[in-house]
């Protein structure tokens, strides 16, 4: 009898062929959406463009405005400081998909 980690994994095998097949017959990965933005509720997942959004990418362009505030000082720096915690949480969140990032495509994994 299989175990739980060895059916998941052939489960998980499988929607990914499937998907695989799916987007080579020209159908898209997400359920909601358009060519210009499309969304997955199941696997919460974001796409502009037909490019999958990662949240480490999300992060970094989060970073980069609290800093670009921090350096313009417009507001208190507490709150852009808390923006910036909060980006680097999520870079932190999706650092083992980095390679992934700036991948072309709709990453279907």
């Amino acid at each position: 009898m299989a175990s739980m980690t060895e059916r998941k994994a052939e489960i998980s095998g499988r929607v990914a062929a499937e998907a695989r097949r799916a987007l080579e017959a020209g159908m898209v990965p997400w359920t909601i959406g358009n060519r210009l933005v499309g969304y997955d509720p199941l696997k919460r997942r974001l796409w502009i463009g037909g490019q999958r959004l990662h949240h480490g990418v999300t992060g970094i362009a989060l970073a980069g405005t609290a800093v670009a505030q921090l350096a313009i000082r417009r507001r208190p720096a507490r709150i852009d400081l808390a923006w910036a915690f909060a980006a680097g949480a999520l870079v932190a969140h999706d650092w083992k998909d980095r390679a992934l990032w700036f991948k072309r495509g709709a990453q279907l994994d």
